[in-house]
């Protein structure tokens, strides 16, 4: 990856394009446990797990002269976030009524410390050989600081981000908050849901 990256960016310098390109750096979706190499800088979990250490990802913007250098954003985003992110900086109007749920990145890609939504997130990794979905194999729902993995275990990710502190009966009007949201997305993706038998 490291060389590979070396020779876009000498690429693009080469051809003059490099203050004329955005390019974004994002990995897939945690390491593989069959890897003996793996980093996770200490964070549980790997590749479809719905610890930090499966789901947490790497993503920079470099764009000269457009976006500022050094610009550390703290705030919860995910992938969802890209589409919207390009169309604002190309311009482009997603049509009405689209279903995009992302939001575009650029208030925080300006100014790290921008006003931010409180957003929710869900993880599941959707996968079952039984043909019944399980609904809470490979769960997560992450509100603000608070993540609830399955239906038992809630950690403060901004204070415990290698969730190694379990909440869940210390902070019962938290864990039974994120469980009533999760139960209300579990029903509202069931329709879309088919499984071939």
């Amino acid at each position: 990856i490291d060389e590979n990256v070396g020779k876009l960016m000498n690429g693009l310098k080469e051809t003059g394009l490099d203050n004329d390109t955005l390019v974004i750096f994002m990995s897939d979706n945690g390491h593989s446990k069959k890897r003996i190499w793996k980093s996770n800088a200490g964070q549980k979990g790997a590749k479809i797990s719905p610890y930090q250490g499966g789901i947490r990802v790497p993503c920079f913007f470099r764009w000269p002269g457009k976006i500022k250098a050094g610009n550390d954003i703290s705030q919860l985003s995910a992938h969802i976030d890209i589409l919207p992110t390009l169309a604002e900086l190309c311009g482009a109007e997603i049509p009405v009524g689209a279903k995009v749920e992302g939001i575009s990145l650029m208030p925080l890609l300006r100014k790290s410390d921008s006003t931010w939504p409180q957003r929710t997130f869900y993880t599941h990794k959707g996968r079952w050989n039984t043909g019944t979905p399980v609904k809470f194999g490979g769960s997560a729902i992450r509100m603000g600081d608070f993540k609830l993995v399955g239906n038992n275990k809630l950690y403060n990710i901004s204070e415990d981000p290698l969730e190694s502190n379990n909440l869940f009966s210390s902070k019962p009007e938290i864990a039974k908050k994120l469980l009533l949201k999760y139960d209300k997305w579990w029903d509202s993706v069931q329709q879309d849901i088919k499984i071939n038998d």
